[in-house]
């Protein structure tokens, strides 16, 4: 990145395609699987690119199939060496957009592919004007599903089962509903509901195809 970053910036971290999605492998194969997780991946960055008060949209991750992906949606790839959990990714990422100048981080997974860039916008809005941590849960209010502060004050980063409790409750957090944002994609239910779903349009035709496959294969 030749010029400094300034702003809001989103961060989402992408793990491998060869582990993305395994508890989708019941109705899913490893390419179905890895094509979803591109699609969520797109509609994420193209819902992020729509959010006015976002200044770009930065991936993290040590899959080069990830990363061009992300680049070619207008993404500033951020390489992650190895791929070592989460909570390692998270901050490497978060540290990278602080030494580049990006006042504000706002963490989304790559499997929230119905988050607007309307959520991310008044997600943004609030931090900023507040100074706090945002923390917006997944559906179960288990996960963590959004998580945006200034990268100056990073909190601990406690990502996985439990990480909605551990992260609201770190000092001066506070927590946001989101429709959208919360619902992540992760199990086999989770594909119906996206399937019915309005937004995220990539990765519905994704599912649509693989649904038109599975009834034509011998």
């Amino acid at each position: 990145m030749s010029a400094p970053l300034s702003g809001a910036w989103t961060l989402t971290p992408v793990k491998r395609l060869a582990e993305a999605k395994s508890r989708l492998a019941t109705v899913l194969g490893r390419e179905a699987r890895a094509a979803l997780q591109l699609a969520m991946l797109r509609d994420l960055l193209f819902a992020a690119a729509g959010a006015g008060r976002i200044a770009g949209r930065a991936v993290i991750t040590a899959d080069p199939r990830v990363a061009a992906v992300a680049a070619a949606c207008g993404a500033l790839v951020l390489r992650e060496p190895d791929s070592d959990g989460l909570d390692h990714a998270v901050a490497r990422g978060a540290a990278a957009l602080h030494r580049l100048g990006a006042a504000t981080a706002a963490v989304i997974p790559a499997d929230a592919p119905l988050t607007t860039g309307a959520e991310i916008a008044r997600a943004v809005g609030v931090a900023e004007a507040t100074g706090a941590t945002l923390v917006a849960p997944d559906r179960r209010r288990d996960g963590t599903n959004m998580l945006v502060f200034v990268t100056a004050r990073p909190p601990v980063f406690a990502y996985g089962p439990g990480s909605f409790a551990r992260h609201a409750g770190g000092h001066g957090a506070l927590e946001l509903r989101l429709d959208g944002a919360a619902h992540d994609i992760d199990a086999p239910d989770d594909l119906r509901f996206l399937a019915a779903a309005e937004g995220a349009p990539r990765s519905r035709a994704v599912l649509a195809a693989a649904h038109r496959f599975q009834e034509t294969a011998p």
